[in-house]
């Protein structure tokens, strides 16, 4: 993907941000690393409780070049 903002190729990538002890937080984004420009891809939502794993995706809508 390209950056809107100068047109340098965009590199992919993710974040893990532990919310608390059962709770995780995964962001997958385009950043540009000429100029900052970030495009948010999904967030992942991983809950743990009693042996269950509960996951929500969340997408954002993309952009296409």
């Amino acid at each position: 993907m390209k950056c809107p903002k100068c047109g340098t190729v965009m590199y992919y990538r993710m974040e893990s941000e532990k919310l608390d002890e059962s709770t995780r937080k995964i962001t997958s984004y385009y950043k540009c690393v000429v100029c900052g420009y970030r495009v948010n891809d999904q967030v992942i939502n991983l809950y743990g409780n009693n042996g269950a794993l509960k996951l929500t995706i969340i997408k954002h809508a993309s952009m296409t070049s």
